[in-house]
């Protein structure tokens, strides 16, 4: 009955209870509720077998298919995380923005909802930004990586260009190193952090030598912001590829 309230309302309501996840309210509205509303917000209220085929494969995606007809409120932090996900990828963005979309998930999810993203960003012809403070899923899943610290943009390029051991020891005041895995993708290993004037080493089997020591006091926190698109394949929708 909630959701009907809604639907036959305007379209302020409607995106009123779009937000209702991201505003953390406790209300009788299912996950599946809330990804329709996001889906209809702006398009009328007519739902079709393309707009619950969307959402079912938009879930099914997310891996929280199984939880789609759970109150919003119960869902756990994760959970609520992807669900808003989905709410924004139902609607077919273009362009889309993220902030910090991984900090509730564990390890494995993490690298799954990244590797979604860019799998979208390839198929939809999609540009998805995404702020991060993990450099290894910058290093991992972007093209392209922009480097804000203090409110001034210092650092901008393919990722593996700009996510060096300079930009690391000059604004995250660390020494360290990028590696490549058995993949040949780049890995960042941190040998030592700036505590002052003295850099502090930490336990390591094998550390490059002639450690750089820092004058520098201050600890300046690093926002890597990454853009995840790939214009050069055409990739299937993996929201749809069956």
């Amino acid at each position: 009955m909630l959701l009907r309230a809604y639907v036959d309302d305007d379209e302020g309501q409607a995106a009123i209870a779009a937000d209702l996840l991201a505003k953390g309210n406790i209300v009788a509205v299912s996950l599946h509720e809330s990804v329709l509303l996001a889906r209809k917000q702006g398009m009328g209220w007519s739902v079709g077998d393309d707009d619950l085929a969307r959402i079912d494969e938009t879930l099914a995606a997310l891996g929280i298919a199984d939880i789609a007809f759970r109150n919003i409120g119960e869902l756990s932090g994760g959970q609520r995380q992807l669900a808003s996900l989905a709410q924004t990828l139902v609607r077919e963005p273009e362009i889309l923005p993220m902030d910090k979309p991984t900090s509730a998930l564990d390890l494995s999810r993490q690298v799954e909802v990244l590797g979604l993203m860019r799998e979208l960003a390839q198929a939809r012809r999609m540009v998805v930004l995404v702020a991060l403070h993990d450099l290894n899923h910058a290093l991992r899943f972007s093209d392209q990586t922009m480097v804000i610290a203090d409110g001034r943009l210092v650092a901008c390029g393919s990722s593996p260009d700009v996510i060096t051991s300079d930009l690391l020891r000059d604004i995250y005041h660390l020494n360290a190193r990028i590696e490549p895995c058995s993949r040949g993708i780049g890995h960042v290993i941190v040998d030592g952090v700036a505590d002052g004037r003295r850099t502090v080493i930490m336990p390591a089997a094998e550390t490059e030598s002639g450690t750089r020591s820092r004058s520098e006091a201050g600890r300046v926190t690093a926002t890597a912001s990454c853009r995840l698109i790939d214009a050069r394949t055409d990739r299937p929708d993996p929201l749809t590829a069956g």
